[in-house]
């Protein structure tokens, strides 16, 4: 109760997200009267929340957390989704109905609704997939300005044949082909014809030809490197065709996944993706990996079929934002090639994906130490490079880098993938949660690894509970950034560090004050620790005054 009145947002944003029941209602109670709009949207996340309680948010003060809400909570009772299905505020409606939400299963609009949300601008786009089609429904939509809109209509399983053949052959290139191009400049989001390219009664030559001309239009490898030169309008184009380029080949068809043997030889990747079943193809390099390495996982489960692109949020307006926002996003297409699809999608390996900081498992550490540091900072040097042997082994070998530091901090640095980083079905760089939340595998399963000194290995955010502070930073192909936390809390965003043309992950952390006293690292360790772990070679550089570097 007591961290609902912490003076850091950040806290108590970290406890609305992570209490749950009838047994925290007090505290959800104190909550929902925080003054801190970030604080009253984590409690929208929040699915533990009690259900009376967590609709009182869909009268909040504050839009963005009606809006949260509404894509969150996505089986709220029905007088709850009619109050945001018509909410004043468009982006409260635009959440309610829209063509995808944070999790699944999707709502259904009451049907006595669907008129008005047809007939709205902003939720026009999400109901489309849920109504009717008639003779004049189809021909009002197959005409709305919205390409968003002629998009689901594209993808409507009810659209009528005639009308189907005539999306392709739109004059705007988001809904079909053009074979003259001539509009393109007028219109030049290819989006919509993906559409029509992804259904299963579309003629093979019309598929054929959007196929053709949106690797025909996606810009040259190196069109970023010149963006200084393009103006708003011809950027938006360029963005819009590398989308369309990227989405082409991680289109996931359940229609071909159904019945593999006919597009064991066709010339589309996406068909033969999802030939595999896979959600990652082998190429990519997904493996087992390690906690804060590996690359997405290979499994068969569910990915996200829908259509729409999270590049919806870019303005093309605003050309240095959408440049740099850009960027950000093809940061995390770079190591696979496509976005990761929804994150209720991803299969949780080692830590849950949908979590981001539990305040609950960080405060039964830190009230712990002693059951999860034994021996003081050594065991929490071991923690750390646990995960750096991990990744050697998974790679067929690995270096990694202790050193001491002068003000007593410790830091490990790797020479591995880096930490997983993804792109969601919003467009939103997800890291994965290795700090702040619990690994899987080990921390309530002590009896599955033990560690050099002899104690159950917990995970890596024994390491960040239990330090005054901890800065990670992360190299990976894709890019680089930097985090800071204190006693496990992240206090700052995914901070940008440049590349220096390496990858790899540095922990850098000082341990909490009680523990400082305990045990001390010596140059004998990485000789041990070699023949715990072969795969891993250790070398440690001990930086405190007086001390000899650097050692073996």
């Amino acid at each position: 109760m007591a961290l609902a009145e912490h003076p850091d947002p950040a806290v108590r944003t970290a406890v609305a997200s992570r209490a749950g029941g009838d047994a925290h209602r007090e505290l959800f109670e104190r909550l929902l009267g925080d003054a801190d709009p970030k604080v009253r949207g984590s409690l929208a996340e929040n699915d533990h929340m009690p259900t009376d309680l967590r609709a009182l948010l869909a009268a909040d003060a504050d839009p963005e957390v009606r809006a949260t809400l509404a894509q969150w909570w996505t089986q709220a009772p029905e007088p709850v989704r009619r109050r945001l299905l018509t909410d004043p505020d468009d982006a409260v409606r635009a959440g309610a109905c829209a063509t995808y939400y944070r999790q699944l299963p999707h709502p259904v609009p009451p049907a006595d609704l669907l008129p008005a949300l047809l007939a709205d601008p902003v939720t026009r786009a999400g109901a489309v997939g849920r109504c009717t089609l008639d003779a004049d429904t189809e021909r009002r939509l197959a005409h709305d300005p919205d390409e968003a809109v002629r998009r689901e209509l594209a993808e409507h399983p009810g659209l009528s044949a005639p009308l189907r053949d005539r999306l392709a052959e739109d004059p705007d290139p988001r809904v079909g082909i053009l074979p003259l191009r001539d509009r393109l400049a007028e219109d030049p989001d290819p989006r919509v014809a993906l559409g029509i390219f992804a259904r299963q009664d579309t003629p093979e030559p019309t598929r054929a030809a959007i196929h053709a001309r949106i690797l025909t239009e996606a810009p040259p490898a190196d069109w970023l490197d010149d963006d200084q030169e393009l103006d708003d309008d011809a950027l938006e184009r360029q963005i819009l065709s590398e989308i369309a380029r990227l989405e082409l080949r991680t289109l996931r068809l359940p229609w071909v996944t159904a019945d593999p043997l006919p597009h064991t030889d066709s010339p589309y990747v996406c068909f033969a993706d999802c030939d595999t079943g896979l959600r990652v193809r082998e190429r990519v390099g997904a493996g087992r990996g390690c906690g804060h390495h590996e690359g997405p996982a290979i499994d068969s489960g569910p990915s996200c079929t829908s259509l729409t692109c999270p590049f919806n949020e870019l303005d093309g307006r605003e050309s240095r934002p959408v440049r740099n926002r850009f960027r950000e996003l093809l940061a995390g297409f770079a190591d696979t090639g496509r976005m990761d699809g929804s994150r209720a999608s991803w299969v949780n390996t080692t830590h849950d994906w949908a979590d981001t900081v539990d305040a609950d498992h960080l405060g039964r550490i830190r009230r712990e130490p002693e059951e999860f540091a034994p021996g003081g900072p050594g065991h929490l040097v071991l923690e750390v490079v646990a995960y750096a042997a991990d990744e050697a082994a998974s790679r067929g070998g690995g270096r990694c880098v202790v050193t001491l530091h002068a003000d007593g901090s410790v830091s490990v640095q790797d020479d591995g993938r880096g930490t997983d980083t993804r792109v969601d079905e919003h467009g939103r760089v997800v890291k994965k949660p290795v700090m702040a939340t619990k690994d899987l595998r080990f921390f309530d399963h002590p009896e599955a690894e033990r560690l050099p000194d002899g104690h159950p290995r917990r995970g890596m955010s024994t390491v960040a509970a239990l330090s005054e502070w901890l800065i990670h930073t992360n190299r990976r192909l894709s890019g680089s950034w930097s985090r800071r936390y204190e006693h496990g809390v992240p206090v700052t965003g995914l901070e940008t560090v440049e590349t220096d043309g390496t990858t790899g992950t540095c922990v850098r952390f000082l341990p909490a004050e009680g523990l400082r006293s305990h045990g001390s690292l010596t140059a004998d360790d990485p000789a041990r620790w070699s023949g715990y772990w072969p795969a891993l070679t250790v070398r440690i550089e001990d930086l405190r005054a007086g001390a000899d570097r650097p050692s073996r």
